[in-house]
């Protein structure tokens, strides 16, 4: 499977992000600058005017709410891609393993067994070293820092990884779904059968609530049954024609 390939691509981020880490030091100093532009034109958060002669488009940025908004992505990104198991959120990897469940089956032609996946790799679950120190109020600690533009790269490095991953892992669940559906028209099923079905009925306060009258499966025995209804239907339907 093309998702194979995320481990190393962690471990070769993580290597890169070390080796960076001398070299790039200087991009860490904060130096005083005078940032207003003459003749300033605000444009879509941006402000374009002159700097030394020169006509410039200036981005400015409160780097505190920048590298919020960059770890809520990619946390964000992260959940959908492998689910919340706080929120009970089993996320793209999790329908990829049920639909290779499902294609496993041997009632419909399946192997018995399951394709084995990579394991989810949550890449944001970082062990931070501490540092052991007694503060400024004599209280025992543990601290840990980082260059403010080294965790910037690294989150912008795990962005690009999970977006790969989501499509990749998408693009998976799309072929299994079809190769699921092909299985069972081979066995003469109709997955439309397999979708839940219910109807709006007067809840509480007379508000309108949908029921569901069958749940959504994947069984072919469920299958099998919902299509022998539904046949049995279309035949007293003809038959008062």
């Amino acid at each position: 499977m093309k998702f194979n390939k995320f481990n190393t691509q962690a471990l070769c981020l993580s290597a890169g992000l070390l080796l960076s880490l001398g070299a790039c030091s200087s991009r860490n100093k904060a130096e005083k600058e005078d940032t207003r532009l003459e003749k300033g034109q605000e444009v879509n958060g941006q402000t374009i005017g002159l700097k030394k002669g020169n006509v410039v488009v200036q981005k400015k940025v409160m780097l505190a709410e920048n590298l919020r908004k960059l770890e809520r992505e990619v946390f964000s990104l992260e959940n959908d891609v492998y689910g919340n198991e706080h929120y009970g959120s089993k996320g793209l990897y999790g329908v990829l393993k049920e639909c290779h469940t499902k294609l496993a089956d041997p009632r419909i032609g399946g192997s018995g067994t399951l394709k084995p996946l990579p394991p989810a790799d949550l890449v944001t679950k970082k062990e931070e070293e501490l540092k052991f120190v007694i503060d400024e109020n004599d209280q025992l600690v543990g601290i840990s820092e980082e260059m403010l533009r080294d965790r910037i790269d690294r989150f912008q490095g795990y962005r690009k990884i999970l977006t790969e991953r989501k499509v990749d892992i998408q693009t998976d669940t799309e072929i299994c779904e079809q190769k699921h559906k092909t299985a069972l028209i081979n066995m003469g099923l109709n997955p439309e059968d397999g979708q839940a079905k219910g109807e709006w009925v007067t809840g509480p306060q007379g508000y309108k609530v949908w029921r569901k009258k069958e749940a959504e499966t994947s069984d072919p025995e469920k299958l099998s049954k919902r299509k022998a209804k539904r046949e049995k239907i279309d035949e007293d339907e003809s038959s008062e024609d």
